[in-house]
């Protein structure tokens, strides 16, 4: 059961939106999440998130990084700054393994769920997926799969270790 409080949510991204450069990047990213969660794009506050996030994309970690990805597909926001500015923040972040399974997954689904083939961002995913397949749960093994797929991008050492869990 979901209950929306429409005066309240429209309260606080009012709210946010007034306070949008005085937040921490986490609460950028989190912000994003909670209303990509319910399902409510306010696209006056996921304007506000994105220039903010441009303007502060030094400061993402990979669970920013991830969450932003996430949130923006779970609302339809294709916004092409900011995502070409994730893709270019992710890469090296997955690059030192600062990404989590989770982290991975997360915006691996996002990517499919916008439909974009990010190459680059692909092949990076798919390298550091399969450096931690061991750690990786059956569920983000599975949205993995189904991400590349859903891609149309065979990316055949990343599958055969799948597979091979």
């Amino acid at each position: 059961l979901v209950l929306h409080d429409s005066p309240l949510l429209d309260a606080i991204a009012s709210e946010s939106i007034r306070t949008i450069s005085e937040v921490t990047v986490s609460e950028l990213t989190n912000l994003s999440w909670s209303f990509a969660k319910l399902h409510l794009l306010d696209e006056t506050l996921f304007d506000s998130l994105a220039s903010a996030s441009l303007m502060r994309l030094n400061e993402f970690q990979a669970q920013n990084c991830s969450n932003m990805a996430w949130a923006l597909a779970r609302v339809a926001v294709e916004n092409e700054p900011l995502l070409a500015a994730l893709s270019s923040r992710s890469i090296p972040l997955i690059s030192m393994s600062a990404f989590n399974p989770q982290d991975l997954t997360n915006t691996v689904w996002a990517l499919a769920t916008m439909r974009r083939q990010d190459m680059p961002l692909l092949a990076a995913i798919a390298s550091a997926s399969i450096s931690k397949m061991q750690e990786c749960k059956p569920q983000d093994l599975s949205n993995t799969a189904w991400a590349f797929a859903k891609l149309v991008v065979a990316d055949i050492p990343l599958m055969e270790a799948i597979a091979s869990e």
